[in-house]
C-alpha cells in the first residue's frame, strides 16, 4: 500500500516552505513519537491497535521506522509487514504523525459508495447478528466453497482476495477466479487481510477465523468488517444442523445473496440446482434395490469416512444409495477396516485430494489381500471424487449427479 500526502495538506504546507525544495520531500517525522522494541506475541496490527485504537493503521509504524531505518541502523528496515521478530527496534509515530503518514486511506475502508436500496439488512449467522448498510465492496474468501458460492453469483468484481483452494476451481469460474488476487496457499495473516482493507470475509469453516488466520468474528465485526460463516460450520458446534439437508445449502447461498444485494441470482442458482436434483431423484427412482456405499476419504491403518449426518451421507441418498455407515454419529468418523469389510459395500466413493490421492486409497484396497475381497474392490467399483465435492456449496447437485452415475451408469446412458 502506498501513501500520499493529501493534496489540500500539501498546499496548505507550500506558504511556509522556505526556498529549499529538498523539504517537500523530507519525512514528516518529529519527535512526537517513541522507539518501541518489539516483545514475544507482537504483530504490526496488534501495535497499531495498542498505539491508536486502529488496526488499520499498522502501515503507518511500517512507514515510519523504514524512515528512521534510512537515517539510523539500530532500527529494523521492514520488508515484509507480516514478520517481525522479538528485539528488533521499530518506531510508533504519533497519532498525528500516523495521519499525515495514511492520509484518508485508513478511513476508506467503509468509506465505500454503493447501491444501497433495500439496506440495511440483517442476518442472523451462527450466532451472531450481522448488519449491513451496504453491499459489501470488498470481499474476501477463504476457502474453496465461499469462493464458488460468490463467483456462481457473478461477484467477483467485489473480491479483493481469496485464499485456501483445495482443488481447481470449477472450469465455468476459472476465468473470473484468476482475475482475484490469491492471498495465501492456506489462510493469510491478519496483516495480510487488513492491508487489504476488506470490509467481508467469508468462512467455509471455522478455522478461518481462528487467531491465528482472520481473527474471530466478534472482533471483525467490532472493526466493521462483517463475517459470515457458513452454517455448517459454526464456532458453537451446538449451533451446527445435527443432519445435512440442502435446505441448510440453500439458506447459505441465499444469506450471501442478500448481503450483496444480489437476490435475484441466489434464487435462480439454488432454482437451478433444485431442478437438477429433481432430476436426478426422477432417473433413481427406477432403482429397486439401492447400492449400498462406503465413502472414503482418506486413512491407512484407520479409515476416515463420511458418516450418518453429514454431506457425504446427504449426497449418497439423494444419489440413490445406501451409506454403509448412516448408523454412525457425526458428519465424519474413523472406524475400523473390520468394519469396513463387514459391512461389504457395493460401490466405493474414493476423495481425490493433494495429501490423500484417490489413486493411493485405490493402490490401498487392491493391493491389501484383506480389502481386495471385498465386493466393490473385486469390481473395481471406485466412484472419484475431488475433495471439495465433499464441501456444502454449489458443487452439491452436480456432485450428485457424478455418484448416482457412477453407481447406476446403466439408467444414466
Amino acid at each position: 500500500m502506498k501513501f500520499k500526502l493529501p493534496i489540500l495538506l500539501i498546499i496548505s504546507i507550500l506558504p511556509i516552505i522556505k526556498p529549499a525544495p529538498v523539504a517537500l520531500t523530507a519525512p514528516l517525522l518529529q519527535d512526537g513519537g517513541q522507539d518501541y522494541v518489539v516483545q514475544v506475541d507482537d504483530w504490526l496490527s496488534k501495535l497499531a491497535d495498542k498505539f491508536y485504537g486502529n488496526i488499520f493503521a499498522f502501515p503507518a509504524i511500517v512507514e515510519a521506522t523504514n524512515t528512521r531505518a534510512s537515517e539510523d541502523s539500530s532500527y529494523t528496515f521492514i520488508t515484509d509487514p507480516d514478520v517481525i521478530e522479538v528485539g528488533q527496534k521499530l518506531y510508533i509515530p504519533s497519532a498525528d504523525e500516523a495521519t499525515i503518514l495514511l492520509g484518508n486511506d485508513v478511513l476508506s475502508v467503509t468509506g465505500h459508495s454503493a447501491n444501497t436500496q433495500g439496506f440495511p439488512i440483517t442476518i442472523e449467522n451462527c450466532g451472531l447478528t450481522i448488519t449491513v448498510d451496504a453491499p459489501p465492496q470488498r470481499a474476501v474468501t477463504m476457502n474453496q466453497s465461499a469462493t464458488e458460492i460468490m463467483l456462481a453469483l457473478d461477484l467477483q468484481d467485489k473480491m479483493v482476495g481469496t485464499a485456501y483452494i483445495d482443488d481447481k476451481i470449477l472450469p465455468e469460474y476459472a476465468d473470473a477466479y484468476n482475475k482475484i488476487p490469491v492471498l495465501s496457499d492456506q489462510y493469510p495473516s491478519q496483516e495480510i487481510l487488513f492491508d487489504i482493507e476488506p470490509d467481508f470475509i467469508y468462512g467455509s469453516f471455522a478455522s478461518a477465523f481462528d487467531d491465528s488466520a482472520a481473527g474471530p468474528r466478534e472482533e471483525l465485526m467490532k472493526l466493521g468488517i462483517a463475517a459470515y460463516l457458513s452454517p455448517f460450520s459454526c464456532e458453537d458446534t451446538s449451533l451446527r444442523p445435527t443432519v445435512a439437508t440442502m435446505d441448510i445449502v440453500y439458506r447459505e447461498i441465499l444469506d450471501i445473496g442478500r448481503i450483496f444485494g444480489v437476490s435475484d441470482r441466489a434464487e435462480a442458482l439454488v432454482n437451478e440446482m433444485k431442478a437438477d436434483l429433481e432430476a436426478v431423484k426422477t432417473t433413481v427412482s427406477q432403482v429397486d434395490t439401492p447400492m449400498s456405499v462406503f465413502w472414503f476419504d482418506s486413512g491407512d491403518d484407520q479409515p476416515f469416512v463420511g458418516a450418518g449426518s453429514g454431506v457425504p451421507n446427504l449426497l449418497i441418498e439423494l444419489a440413490g444409495g445406501k451409506n454403509i455407515f448412516s448408523d454412525v454419529e457425526g458428519s465424519w468418523a474413523t472406524v475400523s477396516w473390520e468394519e469396513v469389510i463387514a459391512r461389504d459395500a457395493d460401490a466405493i466413493v474414493v476423495i481425490e485430494a493433494d495429501w490423500s490421492t484417490a489413486q493411493e486409497k485405490i493402490d490401498l484396497l487392491t493391493n491389501t489381500p484383506t480389502y481386495a475381497g471385498m465386493k466393490a474392490v473385486q469390481a473395481e467399483h471406485f466412484i472419484i471424487i475431488p475433495f471439495s465435492n465433499t464441501t456444502a456449496g454449489v458443487r452439491n447437485a452436480t456432485t450428485v449427479r457424478m455418484v448416482a452415475k457412477g453407481l447406476y451408469p446403466e439408467i444414466f446412458q
